[in-house]
């Protein structure tokens, strides 16, 4: 997966103080929120949209220099992580076969201090407050919702996790470049979401079957996915870093250890 520069926009002419990364939910915001503020100079994070996942209020985005941070994921590398990590998800959508949770009502949902669930309104349709039949719908409905933003009083970036992820000095200086904003030296993020010891190496996935990526292909808007930079024949198996990177390289290494008391596993990607 080649890297390609952030889209940006800027159509309010104040400096840059502070910004907010928003973003589905296994889409790389706190990794990108992380090397936001380690490198990025004189710039400080503001919560001022809230819940980053959701359909969140879009006259914030005007807000005096605020930059705001679109990040996504390609579609189907998000519908892998999302569904072995279902954050902030109805039980209703917990340990489903991944072909069920394709074709699952979206229900978004957080815990209560007694452990009932309280549905999250921010994931429902703006507009009709329904739920979306699926992921892909609610996928294709709040890039929409995002993108409309490009054309608002605002000043922002859409950047794809994948070319964060592969090229982070080029990516960070072409944001600081466009918004006039002074770079740190540079501090990488080598761990899991920047926010943990864990080292960040990437999971190899399953092979999607033929019937569920005919059922994703029929669901998801594919002219949106490539204005935003995604083809579904172009699945980035090592989150978009090269082949010969040496997270790559233990993410393969990984994959094939044998198991204990057992032989060699074939990783898939």
């Amino acid at each position: 997966m080649k890297w390609q520069s952030p889209r940006m926009v800027r159509n309010l002419s104040d400096p840059v103080t502070g910004f907010q990364v928003l973003g589905e939910r296994s889409s790389g915001t706190n990794f990108v929120t992380q090397m936001l503020l380690r490198n990025l100079e004189g710039v400080e994070r503001r919560p001022i949209y809230g819940w980053k996942h959701g359909f969140i209020d879009r006259r914030y985005s005007p807000d005096p220099g605020l930059l705001t941070v679109l990040v996504y994921r390609h579609p189907l590398r998000w519908l892998q992580s999302l569904h072995a990590r279902p954050l902030d998800l109805s039980d209703s959508m917990r340990g489903l076969p991944f072909s069920d949770f394709l074709r699952h009502e979206w229900r978004g949902a957080f815990k209560r201090e007694d452990g009932t669930e309280e549905p999250s309104t921010a994931d429902m349709d703006p507009k009709a407050k329904t739920n979306f039949a699926n992921p892909m719908r609610l996928r294709n409905a709040k890039i929409a919702y995002f993108e409309e933003m490009a054309g608002m009083p605002s000043r922002m970036v859409y950047i794809r996790f994948e070319d964060m992820n592969r090229a982070p000095r080029a990516t960070l200086e072409a944001i600081a470049k466009t918004f006039d904003i002074a770079l740190k030296p540079y501090t990488p993020v080598n761990t899991f979401k920047g926010v943990t010891e864990k080292p960040y190496i990437p999971r190899q996935m399953p092979r999607i079957s033929a019937t569920d990526l005919a059922f994703i292909r029929q669901e998801l808007d594919l002219a949106q996915e490539a204005r935003i930079g995604y083809r579904l024949e172009d699945v980035p198996r090592f989150d978009g870093l090269s082949q010969w990177d040496r997270r790559s390289l233990r993410s393969l290494a990984r994959a094939v250890r044998p198991r204990s008391g057992g032989s060699a596993r074939r990783g898939k990607g």
